[in-house]
């Protein structure tokens, strides 16, 4: 029997192009009808796997990204590696410092290596003209601009050279190699900091030690004939603000031995911290001095100072600002040996301009302060400084030991007794008018002996110079051209002590200050002869001036019109011709 094998075939129907059905190969044969389905992705498994080879492979897919990542990775681990080895190397090898502006050392550094080759040779410049600066650096790179007239003097205005901020410069010191970088920066308020950072190779720190030591030596011995003088700033930070010369003690001309008895007691308390410390005494001094304006209070602090070779720390009370809080900070920053100077320190709590009430109330005449709610002048004005953060300022239990404080007045009642008792100010000076004596001994200081006899003393043409006489003043009659072509005076000591004599029996004992009598004397700067004969006229216009101002203050007092304007003569007025009708 033949035997038949059929094979029902159904048409497939694909869901989609891209996704066929796979039938069966012809001539397969099976015993049952069989319907098979299969159903394959869109790409086969040889497909698939050149697929995934391509993205391993194929440059324009993600290998190049892959390999500069990989490369930058390298490249920054090999840097901050050779960074962490750099930092240890300097660390274990290189001794860093950094100095700020307002650190003394900064200034020694400065003038230190304004002295050094390298720093000389800087190719990029600062250039200032802040008399502030010159102390930065040496003489050799200061230039004195001429002036006006074209001549040059030390007290002109001066050019000055600094190496510029951002470079570094690198020398050897005794055979270390050292690097100075100097910058400077900002901060959000918009004050600008100075700094200098020092690199020098070595293990040990005595190298730098001894750096340092030669360049504060150095610079000590430029300051040997000059004080410092120190303010604050707008910080409250204690800032540089110039060099003074020092005034010799001799200049400063004295009663009852008062310059002899301040030194001495200075030179004994700073020899004696060690006796302070034994008893439990805080290690401080103060002085007042008091009197009459002009009589040489702030002169003698000038000479002490260079006589003890100290710096002066100006604090002014009536600085904008200054409260209880911030004169402690300054004065508890103040170094230990240095002289702090209050200056008026009466008028810290008096804030007129001349501590006084105006001379001619009532007309829109003023010197100075405010009315108060009652129409009274010289009302305080809301300052900051408390008579009690005064005194805690001054010896508070943070108060900066080692230090000396000199405080000057002219109104020594109007003082509070807390403020002058023993431990703040211990020692008071009283300062007058000018005595004889001081009078004579002024015009000595004027005019030296400079010739041996009579016959190399010829008075010179400048001293019969002719002179007139105002109303109540001396004036020149030459040129002011004239009076710079002055020849030098020649006196032999008898006409010096003569021409001394002559002038001060023409003062009156205790009734001119000293700084009259000085600026009386700098008009006759070689006419010693002149000075003597015309100093009578001189006294004769401060006594009309002396009862002038006697009758402004009795009127004042009275309530009457004030003298000195009733006095002034009117203005003639202009006749005029009558106009025709």
């Amino acid at each position: 029997m033949m035997q038949y094998q059929t094979q029902r075939v159904f048409p497939l129907i694909s869901p989609s192009p891209l996704a066929p059905t796979s039938l069966p190969a012809q001539g397969a044969t099976s015993r049952n009808a069989n319907i098979s389905f299969q159903t394959t992705s869109p790409v086969d498994a040889s497909s698939s796997g050149s697929f995934v080879g391509s993205l391993l492979t194929l440059p324009t897919l993600f290998g190049d990204w892959m390999k500069i990542a990989l490369l930058g990775a390298v490249v920054e681990f090999a840097r901050r590696g050779f960074a962490t080895l750099w930092a240890a190397l300097v660390g274990m090898f290189f001794f860093t410092a950094r100095f700020d502006d307002d650190s003394d050392a900064y200034d020694w550094l400065m003038v230190w290596l304004s002295k050094n080759n390298a720093w000389k040779s800087a190719r990029a410049l600062q250039a200032s003209t802040r008399e502030s600066d010159c102390h930065l650096t040496s003489d050799e790179n200061v230039i004195a601009l001429p002036d006006g007239s074209g001549q040059v003097s030390e007290t002109d205005k001066k050019l000055i050279f600094l190496p510029g901020f951002g470079s570094t410069h690198t020398f050897f010191y005794k055979g270390f190699p050292v690097q100075i970088h100097r910058e400077r920066t900002t901060d959000g308020w918009g004050h600008t900091k100075e700094s200098m950072t020092l690199s020098m190779f070595g293990r040990e720190r005595k190298v730098l030690d001894k750096l340092l030591l030669d360049a504060q030596a150095l610079h000590k011995s430029r300051q040997e004939k000059s004080i410092v003088i120190y303010q604050p700033d707008m910080l409250n930070m204690w800032r540089r603000r110039g060099t003074r010369a020092r005034r010799p003690l001799s200049s400063i001309i004295l009663d009852s031995q008062i310059k002899e008895t301040l030194l001495e007691d200075a030179r004994d308390f700073l020899r004696s911290a060690s006796w302070y410390s034994e008893r439990g005494i805080p290690f401080r001094r103060g002085y007042l001095l008091h009197g009459a304006p002009g009589s040489g209070k702030t002169s003698l602090i000038h000479a002490v100072a260079g006589e003890l070779n100290l710096d002066v720390y100006v604090i002014s009370l009536s600085k904008p600002g200054l409260n209880d809080t911030s004169l402690s900070a300054l004065i508890c920053d103040l170094p230990a040996r240095s002289i702090a100077l209050i200056e008026d320190i009466d008028a810290a709590f008096t804030h007129d301009i001349n501590r006084e009430e105006p001379r001619f109330p009532g007309l829109g005449v003023s010197t100075g302060g405010s009315p108060d709610m009652s129409g009274r002048w010289g009302a305080p004005s809301g300052g900051g400084i408390t008579l009690s953060g005064l005194l805690n300022a001054i010896d508070g239990i943070y108060a900066q030991e080692g230090r000396i404080l000199f405080a000057t007045t002219n109104r020594y009642s109007a003082l509070d007794p807390a403020l002058v008792r023993p431990g703040r100010l211990d020692m008071h000076f009283e300062f007058h008018l000018a005595s004889t004596w001081q009078a004579r001994e002024i015009f000595k200081c004027f005019y030296p002996a400079n010739c041996a006899d009579d016959d190399e003393c010829e008075e010179t043409v400048d001293e019969k110079r002719v002179r007139f006489q105002s109303s109540d003043d001396l004036s020149w009659s030459s040129t002011p051209e004239k009076r710079s072509e002055r020849a030098p005076f020649k006196l032999t000591e008898k006409q010096r002590e003569a021409l001394a004599n002559k002038f001060a029996a023409t003062i009156p004992d205790r009734f001119l200050s000293m700084a009259t009598l000085q600026g009386y004397l700098m008009r006759y700067k070689t006419e010693p002869r002149q000075a003597a004969e015309n100093a009578k006229a001189f006294v004769d216009g401060q006594k009309k001036k002396k009862v002038v101002e006697r009758r402004e203050l009795a009127a004042i007092q009275t309530g009457g019109p004030p003298v000195g304007l009733s006095a002034l003569p009117k203005t003639p007025r202009t006749p005029t011709a009558p106009r025709a009708i």
